[in-house]
């Protein structure tokens, strides 16, 4: 199928960069096909256009620019006042309806594998004898799966079990609560 025209939304939907941007605007004109943006009434088939083009990316590039560092401060600071940041909430937590992460207060047998996870690791427990373990002891996961070695690494080097996070290389104490002690997690990750 043959097209003569690509028309995008806006010049910021096209691409992430003013390079980007350019570059896709290229490609299309080498092979016969004019570009619109929509949003800006910019045809890149006339030197006007080409110059528009370029101002307007370079806008939208900066306006990205603008977004991500407010949202970096935002989260910095709710991080520093140990607020949740986002992210994959590890086994045994949960969302509340006030934003903040708890401990699953309706099932404490969750919040006991996790700690008996973290107590056979600094034991030097095998990841295939502890999967195996809970396996046999029916420890529920948190999708009702089957535990694995594989799955529990990642909770042995997870730092939200002490109640910290780590955020632009520094650890910042959270709200939520700890389940493992920071001795217990630092003998689990000395071993690895």
């Amino acid at each position: 199928m043959r097209f003569d025209v690509a028309v995008f939304l806006s010049i910021g939907r096209a691409g992430c960069s003013v390079r980007d941007v350019i570059e896709i605007d290229r490609a299309l004109r080498g092979t016969g096909v004019d570009t619109v943006f929509l949003r800006e009434g910019v045809d890149t088939s006339t030197p006007t256009g080409e110059l528009f083009r370029n101002i307007m990316a370079w806008l939208a590039e900066f306006e990205g620019r603008v977004i991500y560092e407010r949202l970096s401060k935002g989260k910095r600071r709710k991080a520093s006042g140990g607020g949740y940041t986002g992210g994959w909430i590890p086994y045994g937590y949960r969302r509340a309806e006030d934003g903040t992460i708890d401990v699953v207060p309706a099932e404490v047998e969750v919040v006991v594998v996790v700690v008996r996870i973290f107590r056979w690791a600094a034991e030097g427990r095998s990841l295939p004898w502890i999967a195996e373990r809970l396996r046999e002891e029916k420890a529920p996961t948190r999708n009702g799966g089957t535990w694995r070695p594989s799955t529990i690494p990642g909770m042995l080097r997870n730092r939200f079990y002490t109640g910290q996070v780590e955020f632009e290389g520094a650890l910042i104490r959270t709200q939520q609560d700890a389940v493992v002690s920071d001795f217990v997690f630092t003998k689990c990750n000395d071993r690895s």
